[in-house]
Formats: structure tokens, C-alpha cells, sequence
């Protein structure tokens, strides 16, 4: 979790549902603010 958004979980799937489920609570208890305010400048 402490790589954030860098991270990408490819296997097992379980880890990845988990990791999901997780990043969906964030974002039900924090909204869809944040998401405007901080998302990552792209190369």
C-alpha cells in the first residue's frame, strides 16, 4: 500500500480484490474530490 497509485497487483487475484476493496473504502470515505485535486501530472 505504500507505493499508492504506483502500484499494480497482477497476481494472486485474491490480493488484488483485496487491494480494491480497500482502495474503494478510500474513496467512498474521501469522494471523488480528491481525486480531481490529486491526480498525477503523466509523463
Amino acid at each position: 500500500m505504500s507505493w499508492g497509485s504506483h502500484a499494480m497487483v497482477l497476481d494472486p487475484e485474491s490480493l488484488r480484490d483485496e487491494i480494491r476493496a480497500e482502495a474503494e473504502t478510500m474513496l467512498h470515505r474521501y469522494g471523488r474530490k480528491a481525486e480531481k485535486k490529486e491526480r498525477p501530472m503523466e509523463a
